[in-house]
């Protein structure tokens, strides 16, 4: 082969290589942004899913506690009405002072939580699929 016949293959077999590597590295990356997407979004799921089951068992001892004590209240009384009011406003009280303070507490710490889920604050590399 002479010289002319080697630099004009040269450009053309370059490019294509370069297309070829261009194609594998979109295809890569959007490979990896798949799997960072998956794993924050089974993160999340894991997350919800734990905070229901939680919540659920969580209601119903409060619900068996209350029955429990509106019934011991009931007998302590002797009136009905002054048993579960005693609870109604003991839950009532519950609520209110939640509604006071669920901004400074409850609002921020949860913003937090999924805010380090979803950006991963851990100071690991960014490359990193773990």
């Amino acid at each position: 082969m002479s010289q002319s016949e080697i630099s004009s293959s040269k450009p053309s077999h370059i490019i294509e290589s370069l297309r070829d590597d261009v194609e594998s590295l979109v295809h890569d990356q959007i490979s990896l942004l798949q799997l960072k997407l998956t794993k924050k979004v089974a993160q999340v799921i894991s997350l919800v899913a734990a905070v229901l089951l939680l919540s659920f068992l969580g209601f119903c001892i409060v619900v068996t506690l209350s029955i429990i004590g509106g019934y011991y209240l009931v007998q302590t009384t002797g009136s009905f009405y002054t048993g579960v009011g005693i609870i109604a406003g003991i839950y009532l009280l519950i609520f209110l002072a939640l509604m006071a303070i669920r901004k400074k507490y409850f609002q921020t710490s949860i913003a937090n939580i999924i805010i380090r889920l979803l950006f991963d604050a851990t100071g690991k590399n960014k490359n990193d699929v773990n």
